[in-house]
């Protein structure tokens, strides 16, 4: 990021980073179709396939299963909001909305990834919050990717 600091009028780190934005989205956007498809995007569908359901036959996860994709989703959603967020610190925008989208962009997208052992040892409604703050993250970061490309076509960057 110091490399785009120093030479913000080059067209070249500029359409790096708008291809890297524009990535950022695609992958944003597929996530909430795989989540979709995989039948875990809607709080009835979390609960069933965490804790399964006896009368349709629906077996649940196991904790190690649980702990395999906690894992791989902590690390995509810590490294989208990093990518997402540092590209943010060069926008021109107040330093209070900068601090308002990191911490909400952090905390939904954490919440978001260790609720599935909420579901399972604390009750199937937070299903919910699972939900809510998957919808919150995925908001915050199409936002500020928005922000992003916005700024970076504009040339409202520092």
């Amino acid at each position: 990021m110091r490399y785009t600091v120093q030479h913000r009028k080059s067209r070249y780190i500029s359409f790096l980073v708008l291809n890297l934005s524009f990535g950022v989205q695609f992958f944003l956007i597929l996530f909430v179709v795989y989540k979709y498809l995989m039948e875990e995007f809607f709080p009835e569908q979390i609960k069933l396939s965490i804790l399964g359901d006896f009368d349709q036959f629906l077996e649940g996860k196991s904790l190690l299963q649980i702990v395999e994709s906690v894992h791989i989703e902590v690390f995509l959603i810590m490294l989208t909001t990093l990518t997402v967020m540092s590209i943010m610190l060069r926008a021109e925008i107040t330093e209070k909305l900068k601090i308002f989208f990191i911490f909400t962009g952090f905390i939904s997208g954490f919440v978001y990834a260790v609720s599935p052992f909420a579901v399972s040892f604390l009750g199937e409604t937070f299903s919910y919050v699972q939900f809510l703050f998957f919808c919150l993250f995925i908001v915050i970061c199409s936002a500020v990717n928005t922000l992003n490309i916005y700024c970076f076509l504009t040339g409202k960057i520092k």
